[in-house]
């Protein structure tokens, strides 16, 4: 039997490994497929790159040229400006595919992360989130992920509905197979973590 404040501490102790880390979830994110998707490759305006926990938003202007973008970032420390060049690659079916080159390393990349001058995610040293949860933690966050694709509360003890809009009948079913097969998993997990306490 694992006494209680042995878990606790091993809790804590992921926690604490994780609070010196700069993880992609606490940055400035700059989204290619953001910005296209408000048009901007077209026309200048500004996106938003965070939101803080008081639910302001942190926007910065973006002014598209043919192979490069300005970034114009106004915060706190002043009024910076960066040019960050700009990639395609042909897709299967046709049309391009754009990328940003990494001012740091020229590497391809569809999300930079700024503090706040922009660079990718290895430039800039930092990781997921995810990469520090245990394999039961992995497992609900898989859960969570794949219910509110589907449409459905993050509760996993609630009814899933009919499909939501836009996704296609078998693709919803295919979405319900993986589904329960993640909660096996993670029921097995659990079984497991329990039979180990109990030794």
């Amino acid at each position: 039997m694992v006494p209680h404040d042995l878990l606790i501490i091993s809790r804590r102790t992921r926690l604490h490994k994780t609070s010196n880390i700069r993880l992609a979830e606490n940055q400035h994110r700059l989204s290619m497929k953001e910005i296209l998707a408000e048009g901007l490759d077209q026309n200048d305006g500004p996106i938003t790159v965070s939101t803080f926990p008081d639910g302001s938003l942190y926007p910065v202007w973006i002014n598209w040229h043919d192979n490069h973008l300005i970034v114009v970032f106004i915060g706190g420390e002043g009024r910076r400006t960066q040019y960050i060049c700009v990639d395609e690659t042909p897709c299967n079916y046709g049309g391009v595919r754009r990328w940003f080159v990494c001012p740091g390393c020229s590497a391809r990349s569809s999300v930079l992360y700024g503090d706040p001058m922009f660079g990718c995610r290895s430039c800039k040293g930092i990781l997921y989130h995810s990469q520090y949860e245990s394999p039961r933690e992995r497992l609900r966050s898989k859960i969570v992920k794949l219910r509110r694709k589907m449409g459905a509360s993050d509760n996993p003890f609630d009814p899933i509905n009919l499909p939501p809009v836009g996704m296609s009948g078998p693709k919803f079913m295919k979405n319900v197979r993986l589904l329960i097969a993640l909660q096996e998993a993670l029921h097995a997990e659990t079984q497991f973590g329990r039979a180990w306490a109990e030794r």
